[in-house]
């Protein structure tokens, strides 16, 4: 997964560490891959040259996640499951491909 970082709410570092953690990638290679890919820790394959640069990956920990968004201001004030920060909502779509075509 990648962030678009220069649009909202993706501009803002602290949502791109929270998604991070977030992400349950154990979790959709059992699901979404049925278990038939390997999990991907960075966008490129590390056996590709220049790639593997040796980066932590960010674990899946969905109260660290929450921590993270509540204490940069991004809070749930009505109740509908939906974070905004100063009063805004900011939606984001997450888009995937089904097929390699």
């Amino acid at each position: 997964m990648v962030f678009h970082v220069s649009r909202a709410p993706f501009d803002d570092r602290n949502v791109r560490l929270a998604a991070s953690y977030a992400i349950d990638k154990d979790g959709i290679v059992g699901s979404l891959l049925s278990g038939i890919e390997s999990r991907a820790d960075s966008l490129l394959d590390p056996a590709m040259p220049y790639s593997n640069v040796n980066l932590t990956p960010y674990p899946y920990d969905k109260q660290k996640a929450i921590d993270i968004l509540e204490q940069a201001g991004w809070v749930d004030l009505d109740g509908d499951g939906l974070r905004e920060k100063n009063g805004v909502k900011r939606p984001y779509s997450l888009l995937y491909r089904t097929s390699n075509g």
